[in-house]
């Protein structure tokens, strides 16, 4: 299976897409660690920072990213164990209680087994929904709507990720060589590509691109039937 994984500011391309060859979610981590390397990608940006969700957030990951000199934003889910303090110990992340001022700077926790302090926000949407969210920028001026402004972007990536898999065909290679793979996503890539493209210029969704072309045909086809019945 291949995951959106993150999306790398100041790169044209909208994510980095892993292969996990493994079974289980440890063995999805550990490619993810070992394939989306942060020194890999140094060159194409000078703002290095990542966004992803909590399926990534585990602390080898976070590690990785902190000691490469990267920023990170992602979420964690609501049993995480944070601490406050050494006093107070471990708790889970949905117990931490914020007052006004933290709900807009947020709060510096640690993480368990996470040898760096991270700052938590608590975002709470409209319809009620909850979501923790954490980076390692640490400075006063990182409040609750820019790291908004960071989940935001992280949707898009996970826009694309939908888009990619229904529109393009991604998940039906056949193929068992690594090249052959590759090759296979990035024409897939290109389609999408070119269906954004063009829905952009006609001011319509990716969808209604794909089945504009069967549209017209059946259009074609029940205005001038090529076999009528008595």
């Amino acid at each position: 299976t291949w995951y959106t994984a993150m999306v790398l500011t100041g790169i044209i391309t909208p994510s980095i897409t892993v292969s996990t060859i493994g079974n289980g979610q440890e063995d999805q981590k550990r490619t993810f660690s070992v394939n989306v390397y942060p020194h890999n990608y140094s060159q194409y940006t000078e703002d290095q920072k990542g966004t992803f969700d909590s399926w990534y957030a585990s602390t080898e990951n976070l590690k990785l990213i902190h000691r490469s000199g990267w920023t990170f934003f992602t979420t964690l889910k609501s049993n995480r164990q944070v601490s406050l303090s050494k006093e107070t110990g471990m708790q889970p992340v949905n117990t931490v209680v914020f007052s006004a001022s933290q709900l807009r700077k947020g709060v510096e926790v640690r993480l368990r087994k996470y040898p760096y302090p991270v700052k938590l926000f608590k975002i709470v949407f409209p319809n009620g929904d909850i979501e923790w969210a954490v980076t390692n920028d640490l400075s006063d001026r990182m409040n609750v709507f820019q790291v908004e402004n960071e989940s935001q972007v992280r949707w898009q990536i996970e826009q694309f990720h939908r888009e990619y898999k229904q529109l393009t065909g991604s998940e039906k290679c056949q193929c068992r060589k690594a090249i052959s793979q590759r090759n296979h996503l990035a024409c897939c890539y290109q389609a999408w590509l070119g269906l954004k493209i063009l829905a952009k210029q006609l001011k319509t969704t990716l969808y209604q691109i794909k089945e504009l072309p069967i549209s017209n045909y059946l259009k074609q086809v029940l205005a001038n039937p090529i076999i009528i019945l008595a």
